[in-house]
């Protein structure tokens, strides 16, 4: 019981630091990197499956639209894939928060050439350089090839 006590404490204690808004930072980047992890391994379902990647557009008028990557997903990921939850509140409320290479939209994800130099989806803070970084100066990136890392602000994708 004792234990259990210290614990407590300590974790109370740790509410209002600096060093437990490191840790709940890192874990949100994570969530959002398996976010990115998850649709990448959909989208190489598709592949599999003989299928191009979505024609989807760059980021939707809105999460239901024709165009939008997460209503062509719809029944294939959840939802909340396409949230990253450290996103301002504002985009989350949108429930879109990371945008699509539509210039892949049509094509085999096998064959995208230079894959792993390829992103396929990224943090939306990467498209307005007044948007803070999403995840400790830096956004994380699904690349053709699958992969899905984070990435320095200084090396983020170019988005054409």
């Amino acid at each position: 019981m004792t234990e259990v006590l210290a614990t407590a404490t300590l974790i109370a204690g740790l509410g209002g630091s600096t060093a437990f808004v490191n840790i709940k930072d890192k874990a949100q980047q994570e969530v959002c990197l398996q976010h990115l992890k998850t649709i990448g391994q959909a989208l190489a379902m598709l592949d599999l499956q003989s299928q191009p990647l979505p024609k989807a557009c760059f980021y939707p008028k809105s999460p239901t639209a024709a165009d939008s990557l997460a209503k062509l997903m719809e029944g294939k990921i959840q939802a909340q894939a396409f949230l990253c939850p450290c996103a301002p509140l504002k985009l989350r409320e949108y429930k879109v928060t990371y945008v699509y290479n539509s210039s892949l939209s049509g094509k085999m994800m096998s064959q995208v050439p230079n894959a792993s130099d390829t992103w396929v989806l990224t943090d939306l803070c990467v498209v307005d350089p007044k948007l803070p970084p999403t995840h400790s100066d830096g956004a994380n990136v699904l690349y053709a090839d699958g992969q899905a890392r984070w990435v320095a602000a200084r090396k983020l994708p170019k988005l054409k």
